[in-house]
């Protein structure tokens, strides 16, 4: 129950940021728009928390040993 309402209010802040025409879904277009607009020329501090929980949990899912690197091995 805890982890869905964390992923419900993590889609609220992405659909705040990215669902520009409403429909209740974020394409891709809409969602590389919405990254250009709030994360250029920003460090990756000022990102809204969303897409900092976004990119983390992106990484954790190429990170696939769980040592915090990625590459080939």
């Amino acid at each position: 129950a805890a982890n869905q309402k964390i992923m419900a209010n993590l889609w609220n802040e992405i659909a705040e940021l990215a669902d520009f025409n409403k429909d209740g879904e974020v394409t891709l277009e809409e969602f590389k728009q919405a990254v250009k607009n709030v994360c250029t020329g920003k460090g990756y501090t000022d990102f809204p928390q969303a897409f900092k929980v976004f990119i983390a949990n992106q990484f954790k899912t190429i990170d696939v040993n769980g040592d915090g690197l990625v590459g080939v091995d």
